[in-house]
């Protein structure tokens, strides 16, 4: 019997996780997993939870969240001071749910197939380091528009996915702008 560690965010997608929880439970129960459920309880508890639970008697840990939920798990578990690692799986419950289309696992059944038959894949993951901090990202890096669209989003979460297109118009129209100096090292370290 496999273990996993499912990490619910109750609030990601207007609440989709709080509906797909019972039919995920059976579905985990009838394919003879045994689940450990944890509910996050703010923005930045997943990251957290990975980053400080025992987790060496679990086979995985499921994500049933967004792309946000996401990111703080890798973020949780690639700063754990044990340097202990385990796959993430995740069931997309997100607005967006842009690594659940990446995967092709964009409904319920999909994505716990793919745990069931034990298909994992490898993605690539991004080391940021900012202000004497390491942030690890896995499927976009934004500055300036892309950036601002992202954190006014979360003001704006009522209005669903929609709310990305109407604020990326209004960056458009009022064409703010960033300046930046970027620095970068190539493979030998020389700038």
């Amino acid at each position: 019997m496999r273990k996993i560690l499912l990490i619910v965010n109750p609030v990601s997608g207007k609440k989709k996780s709080t509906k797909l929880l019972p039919n995920a439970k059976l579905e985990f129960e009838k394919n003879n997993f045994k689940l450990e459920i944890i509910e996050s309880e703010y923005k930045g508890h997943i990251e957290k939870i990975l980053n400080t639970y025992n987790i060496k008697n679990y086979d995985s840990c499921c994500i049933m969240g967004g792309d946000g939920s996401f990111h703080e798990a890798i973020n949780g578990l690639m700063k754990r001071s044990d340097k202990l690692k385990i796959p993430l799986s995740l069931i997309p419950a997100g607005s967006g749910n842009s690594l659940g289309r990446d995967l092709n696992i964009l409904n319920l059944k999909d994505a716990i197939n793919n745990i069931v038959i034990d298909n994992k894949k490898s993605i690539d993951i991004a080391e940021i380091s900012c202000n004497n901090d390491k942030i690890y990202n896995f499927n976009i890096a934004g500055w300036g528009m892309v950036a601002n669209i992202g954190i006014n989003a979360e003001k704006y979460r009522w209005l669903g996915t929609s709310r990305y297109t109407i604020l990326s118009l209004f960056e458009i129209i009022f064409k703010k702008t960033n300046n930046a100096n970027i620095t970068y090292y190539d493979e030998n370290n020389k700038k």
